[in-house]
């Protein structure tokens, strides 16, 4: 050892302990893009994220432009909403109010940054929920746990060879009902998107009397062709009046007839 080098007293080690830790919050980078000539705050944590917000404009074209057909006041239910890339998309559209729904821990974290950075709280309400067939306590299993992370599956363990889909690390979470959330809080959707990798059957059933009702217009599903009790939910969406769909790589959109 060097005998002209002191050893750090506890004090000074605390000192850069306090440091580091008050410039942890500020640290976090945010990028702004341009979507509909407006422009939006991303938060960044990753590459991931990163890549969200600079393909905002054409990573899903059709989903864009069903969020900007939104009316003024219509109500948005954004479920998987990841680090918030359509809420806050939804959001700017003038008087549309947001509901996003992600059970990630992280990425709901990103979410709320993205919400705060915005200032759009009063329009947007992240809530880190799972959606599901009705009110439960489980676990939802991540592929990863950083922020931007899809893939996950509320539920069940997703084990899989392919690193991607191996969906095995458990986080506690809490399921809702679109029925039960809509009769608890009185706000009722226009338009939802469903984007959560594996469970959507059981979301649409969880859905039943929300559906029937003629105030919502749209809902976009990711539906798995190959996946019978996915392919029922067309079955379901006809019954429920959206005789109108439209395929996309995105998802099946349905509107009602």
């Amino acid at each position: 050892m060097n005998p002209n080098l002191k050893p750090k007293s506890r004090v000074e080690s605390m000192e850069n302990i306090e440091r580091i830790a008050s410039q942890y919050e500020i640290s976090l980078q945010f990028v702004t893009v341009k979507f509909a000539g407006q422009r939006i705050k991303f938060a960044i944590p990753n590459r991931k994220c990163l890549h969200f917000a600079l393909s905002i404009e054409n990573r899903e074209p059709m989903t864009n432009k069903w969020v900007l057909s939104f009316a003024k006041s219509d109500v948005f239910f954004d479920i998987g909403a990841n680090n918030g890339v359509f809420a806050l998309m939804a959001a700017m559209v003038p008087g549309c109010r947001v509901y996003a729904f992600e059970p990630h821990f992280a990425s709901y974290y990103t979410l709320c940054h993205n919400v705060f950075a915005n200032e759009l709280q009063e329009r947007v309400s992240a809530y880190p929920l799972a959606v599901s067939d009705g009110l439960g306590f489980g676990n939802l299993y991540l592929s990863a746990i950083t922020a931007g992370k899809s893939l996950n599956n509320f539920g069940d363990a997703r084990p899989s060879e392919e690193e991607l889909w191996n969906a095995v690390i458990p986080q506690a979470a809490v399921s809702v009902s679109i029925d039960e959330f809509v009769a608890a809080t009185g706000a009722m959707p226009n338009h939802i998107k469903v984007d959560v990798d594996g469970i959507e059957p059981k979301i649409v059933a969880g859905a039943r009397k929300t559906l029937a009702d003629p105030r919502l217009k749209s809902i976009m599903i990711e539906i798995d062709e190959q996946d019978e009790n996915h392919l029922a939910i067309h079955e379901v969406m006809k019954a429920s009046g959206f005789g109108r769909f439209l395929k996309d790589e995105a998802g099946v959109f349905f509107f009602r007839n």
